[in-house]
């Protein structure tokens, strides 16, 4: 989750980089890449504080998890539309994320249960 963070950061940067390269142009700007622009750092805070509290083994990281995973998929969604093609790396990873998330061992870790 942290090299989602740094991952959806690197995309926001790209995204402001042009947005503001066709806003100097005199182009128009799609206005799901103003949406994607401000959504992504969004995400990359949300997946840094999910993260942070999942290591921390708090019982409810977890979930929060889940949530920002699946936020994360719906923001990968809109950037499609936007005509970029970096997303489908970003939601196919948060699906990992999910599956991994939804593994016994997992479970077992943050209960503090031995990990076999």
């Amino acid at each position: 989750m942290y090299v989602q963070a740094v991952a959806s950061l690197f995309v926001a940067t790209v995204q402001l980089i042009q947005v503001v390269q066709l806003v100097r142009h005199g182009q128009d700007v799609p206005g799901l890449q103003y949406v994607g622009t401000v959504v992504d750092p969004l995400v990359a805070v949300a997946l840094l504080i999910s993260a942070t509290f999942l290591v921390s083994k708090r019982s409810w990281a977890r979930p929060l998890a889940f949530v920002v995973e699946a936020i994360g998929i719906m923001e990968g969604g809109l950037n499609m539309l936007s005509g970029h093609v970096q997303p489908v790396a970003a939601i196919l990873i948060a699906v990992v994320v999910i599956v991994l998330l939804t593994r016994p061992p997992v479970g077992d870790w943050i209960a503090g249960r031995t990990v076999v």
